[in-house]
């Protein structure tokens, strides 16, 4: 086993180095990991696009915009996954055999295929992370052993200049 009195200044150099590095990739990885929140929020811009859209299609007046309905007195202190839970339990209710409700298929579908779409990308979120995570070990671990073998190589290749060979220790 290699203890820190066997290290060279190199050697030590390398470690430090390499330990400030997976920090680095730590931080970044983190920041950038897919979450719930980043999920919730696509889904809830889907389905405010799905309500704005329909809204502008049934009226002939003023167009209304995606946030314009987030800042409704509706949403008002209601979170992403509020939003998207209630909006989506709406849109199920819709019943289509009465005929008042017939322009409202289109609305239905969109919502409800936003759904599954966004269910799916939840349950594949732990599957994603840890993809992710085994992507930053590659990008930490790849250029943390370049820098090891490159400075064996050229510890090997300025052994090789050295006019006298080194006496063994013993």
């Amino acid at each position: 086993m290699i203890t820190t009195r066997h290290l060279n200044g190199w050697q030590r150099l390398w470690v430090v180095l390499t330990v400030l590095y997976a920090f680095t990739v730590i931080t970044v990885a983190t920041a950038h990991m897919p979450n719930r929140e980043e999920i919730m929020e696509a889904w809830c811009a889907g389905v405010l696009r799905a309500v704005a859209e329909d809204i502008n299609r049934s009226t002939a007046g003023k167009k209304i915009s995606t946030d314009d309905l987030y800042a409704s007195k509706r949403f008002d202190g209601k979170s992403n996954e509020q939003v998207v839970r209630e909006m989506t339990a709406s849109a199920k209710k819709i019943n289509l055999a009465n005929p008042d409700k017939k322009e409202l298929a289109q609305y239905k579908e969109e919502i409800l295929a936003l759904e599954g779409k966004y269910e799916a990308a939840l349950a594949m979120l732990p599957t994603n992370q840890g993809k992710y995570a085994a992507k930053a070990l590659v990008w930490w671990l790849l250029p943390s052993a370049a820098v090891l073998l490159l400075g064996y190589a050229l510890a090997w290749i300025q052994q090789g200049f050295r006019s006298t060979p080194k006496k063994p220790c013993g």
